[in-house]
């Protein structure tokens, strides 16, 4: 959890074999941490079935270049970060 906490952005990448099994806890503990939450796009039905919204609560990709442009995007526009950190740490503190 140390690392998610001094990380601007962490990244999820979910196994293939996990696909059918939800999501790993890795998620809660990067929004729990306050660090933006980078994930594989097929994480996006498992977290809306939580009530967890794409750019809201999470930014998803869905190929490496999409991942490299995010990250860069990110970085560069602290404030949208921080407003989806926010976002997700208030909804994964209060409700999971």
């Amino acid at each position: 959890a140390g690392h998610y906490a001094n990380s601007q952005i962490s990244l999820n990448v979910q196994h293939h074999q996990a696909f059918d099994f939800g999501l790993s806890w890795r998620v809660f503990d990067i929004m729990a941490c306050g660090s933006l939450l980078l994930t594989e796009g097929a994480s996006r039905q498992p977290l809306a079935a939580l009530g967890f919204e794409e750019n809201r609560h999470y930014v998803a990709f869905d190929h490496p270049q999409q991942l490299q442009q995010k990250v860069d995007y990110y970085l560069q526009h602290s404030s949208e970060a921080a407003d989806i950190i926010n976002a997700a740490y208030q909804r994964v503190t209060q409700q999971h």
